[in-house]
């Protein structure tokens, strides 16, 4: 289970509280839902290990996961006291759906059958396989090479999770904790081993499952029998698969139709719920494509066949992939246009002609703004984000920014900004995808910054955000260009479709 977007107890040695995980390490904390109290508390997380700063570092909590919803530690002030504390799980937001302390199996239940999973064993047999489990108890095994699989039963009791193999031959039992679980596997011999099972990413390439379906769009065509579907269908239908199993069903005009629409998808089969249930239709997906039949509420069968669309562009269309991206314009400013140059918004001056002696008479609000950014302040976030939003014309696009030089630096202002920039037009964060790995010098105090340094000390992470993307890059100031010109190297090399550099300012 992630954290950003949950809330914990926090029991402490002589009160509780109420603790919200937020974006970017940022910590909220509560007496109660309705009483916020305290500011600048942060936090961060390592393996199963977490660590709370909170009153601007006069409290700090070391804790360790011992569940997916527990954890505890030990906490200190600034004047050396120690106490014991612990945390429970209260509420979270898991794929957008809202699940609560008391409805913690459903939780957890929904985390395992919506994700696939991998097994990582010590027994010789059952090395490396995959894992789908069904919401019926049953767990279907795949092995590497995913030609077959075998029915399996597993249950869940609390926070521990049982996997039944070969009718009782061999158990495995683990706790869970978030993205993964692990214990210990048994034969009915004696013989026991130690197991680990890791949660896939949503668009994995081994399964497709109800989590990595949450945001597809499907075109239908829609018909009265089977014959007149591959001649001539009836109509066209839009669907568009949202969180906690909602659906938008929309016609050729883009109008929406039906109430209280919805979804589910298990075993390769989606299944679609129109007017509160009233009418349905399901079929099977494979590859992309999906066929299946319908009944309406007066009883009467229909029939349809889709394809998922990818891009804003379906699967039947992938033809003219290449073509598109050729007539692809990142900006409503022409001269932004060109993906083979580095555009900039302004220039950039420095405060200082000579440092803390001559003030730099060309410094101008842009290049204050860019300074106020660098310090992340949230007025020049604002300033920056008027400039740019009216000017980017596409959308579905990933946006990526230069990360900063000191990798614990992962909150600049220039990735807030990317964010932000996230919220319209149904673009996509890649903010996460650049990763800085290695601390490098900076340039204004005599480092290396050549294209070499820079790919040596970044590393990509989440392709699935660039491949075949539209990638804007973005950074604050560029001097030498070195910087976005082994950034966009390395998205390139991840499989990018296009990528455009641009700096809000490059050094006069």
């Amino acid at each position: 289970m992630k954290l950003i977007g949950t809330k914990w107890k926090l029991i402490d040695f002589d009160s509780e509280s109420i603790i919200e995980f937020l974006d970017e390490g940022i910590l909220v904390r509560y007496k109660d839902l309705n009483d916020r109290f305290g500011d600048s508390h942060r936090w961060e997380v390592e393996d199963d290990n977490i660590t709370l700063v909170l009153e601007k570092g006069k409290l700090q909590y070391l804790g360790k996961f011992i569940s997916a919803l527990r954890f505890n530690g030990k906490g200190k002030n600034n004047i050396g006291e120690r106490w014991n504390f612990s945390a429970e799980f209260i509420s979270a937001n898991i794929f957008g759906a809202p699940f609560h302390l008391h409805k913690t199996k459903e939780a957890i239940t929904y985390l395992i059958t919506s994700s696939a999973w991998k097994l990582h064993c010590q027994d010789i047999v059952r090395k490396n396989t995959y894992l789908k489990f069904l919401k019926n108890g049953v767990v279907m095994e795949y092995h590497e090479d995913l030609t077959s699989a075998k029915k399996q039963k597993w249950e869940l009791e609390g926070e521990t999770i049982t996997l039944h193999y070969g009718d009782g031959y061999s158990t495995f039992t683990g706790l869970i904790t978030g993205n993964r679980f692990f214990g210990k596997g048994r034969n009915k011999h004696g013989v026991s081993w130690f197991f680990l099972a890791q949660r896939l990413p949503n668009n994995n390439n081994v399964f497709l499952t109800e989590s990595g379906l949450i945001g597809s769009k499907w075109n239908l065509n829609l018909a009265k029998s089977k014959s007149s579907l591959e001649k001539q269908p009836t109509s066209k239908r839009s669907l568009l698969l949202q969180f906690s199993g909602k659906l938008s069903y929309s016609n050729e005009k883009n109008e929406q139709l039906g109430v209280d629409n919805s979804w589910e998808f298990e075993d390769d089969k989606l299944t679609v719920f129109l007017n509160k249930g009233r009418s349905s239709f399901a079929g099977e997906i494979k590859d992309d494509k999906i066929i299946g039949e319908g009944i309406n509420s007066k009883g009467v069968k229909w029939y349809f066949d889709g394809v998922r669309v990818r891009d804003g562009v379906s699967n039947e269309s992938k033809i003219n992939t290449n073509a598109l991206m050729d007539e692809f314009n990142m900006f409503t400013v022409t001269e932004y246009n060109d993906e083979n140059k580095i555009s900039y918004l302004s220039y950039y001056h420095r405060y200082w002609n000579i440092p803390k002696e001559v003030r730099n008479p060309d410094f101008d609000t842009h290049s204050s703004n860019i300074l106020n950014l660098k310090n992340n302040h949230p007025s020049a976030i604002n300033y920056f984000y008027s400039r740019l939003n009216p000017i980017i014309s596409q959308d579905g696009i990933t946006l990526c920014y230069v990360p900063s030089s000191d990798p614990a630096n992962n909150s600049s202002g220039i990735r807030k900004l990317c964010q932000l920039l996230t919220q319209t037009k149904n673009r996509i964060d890649g903010t996460g995808c650049i990763v800085r790995i290695n601390k490098i010098p900076k340039l204004a105090n005599g480092g290396d910054r050549s294209v070499s340094v820079h790919l040596n000390s970044l590393t990509i992470q989440d392709p699935h955000l660039i491949q075949g993307k539209m990638i804007l890059l973005l950074d604050d100031v560029t001097t030498t260009n070195n910087s976005l010109i082994a950034c966009k190297q390395l998205l390139m090399k991840a499989g990018a479709g296009k990528v455009y550099c641009f700096a809000l300012g490059q050094t006069s």
